[in-house]
């Protein structure tokens, strides 16, 4: 049975029934509910954390030490990076979320369960991550212009740096960190490495005014879902200047781009690599 889950629409509650208890490792077990408000670390691109929070058994509290992804076939688990490894087969396989805890507990499958998510900690992720997609679209602009070469375009129509140069990208409450691959691969690409490595404060100061602007915009900021399951196709949504922007995300957002307060995007270069820290409240 796969898990459906909450988390696109902002749920931080629910009401769930245990499906399964699997052992995990060898001081935890894994939890699997028929539905979760939880947001899991992906197994692929483990940029957002997993979310924070306990479950409540009775009136037995049992703390989720983290959420994670699980696939299973003939009622075998596996869990998290394994399942690269794995080979999974979306056809006859199934996909979920997995909830921690310590196995001191005496929790038993089909029974019921409340389940609650620190919306604090997720909020703060959630900022954090709304806030680096529109810093991935601002600096798209902002490097617009500094191209050799046809490539692919943002919703914006602004040639994709994002995506031709990501090399990775961290989640943090109200912070992120993505960094851009500077190097011989980017170039064959048209990106013009030159310009970057020596104009990093021109950038900067471009994407700020950007982010400054954007954010001044009431718009609604969203997660659309094919499905409400987690190896489902998910695009996170906005409006910039009356353009319809969607970008493909399986994290967690807030309601509304205006609610960025004091953001702002520092940018450092580090070998050929290009660093930005960027910063909400």
């Amino acid at each position: 049975m796969k898990t459906e889950i909450l988390f696109p629409s902002g749920a931080t509650e629910s009401q769930s029934v245990i499906v399964d208890i699997v052992e995990a490792d060898t001081y935890q077990d894994a939890i699997i509910l028929d539905k979760t408000p939880f947001h899991p670390e992906d197994y692929k691109w483990k940029d957002q954390p997993s979310d924070k929070g306990y479950i409540m058994y009775g009136d037995k509290k049992f703390a989720v030490n983290k959420a994670i992804v699980f696939y299973s076939k003939d009622k075998n688990f596996v869990f998290d990076e394994q399942i690269n490894k794995s080979k999974p087969d979306h056809s006859i396989g199934l996909f979920g979320v997995a909830h921690l805890i310590d196995k001191n507990h005496n929790i038993k499958r089909g029974d019921k369960i409340n389940v609650f998510v620190d919306k604090e900690y997720r909020h703060s992720l959630s900022k954090a991550h709304t806030a680096a997609h529109l810093m991935s679209l601002a600096l798209n602009k902002a490097l617009s212009s500094h191209w050799s070469k046809e490539y692919k375009k943002d919703c914006l129509r602004s040639y994709n740096f994002d995506q031709a140069a990501i090399f990775s990208s961290k989640i943090e409450p109200v912070k992120s960190i993505d960094t851009y691959r500077l190097n011989k691969s980017a170039k064959r690409k048209g990106i013009d490495t030159n310009y970057i490595l020596k104009n990093p404060k021109t950038i900067e100061k471009e994407v700020n005014e950007l982010l400054i602007q954007w954010t001044k915009e009431n718009s609604r900021s969203y997660i659309d879902s094919e499905e409400p399951f987690i190896d489902s196709n998910r695009l996170w949504k906005t409006k910039i200047q009356s353009t319809e922007v969607s970008i493909p995300c399986g994290g967690t957002h807030i309601d509304n781009i205006r609610n960025l307060k004091n953001i702002s995007a520092k940018i450092e270069i580090d070998s050929n690599f290009l660093i930005i820290h960027t910063q909400v409240s």
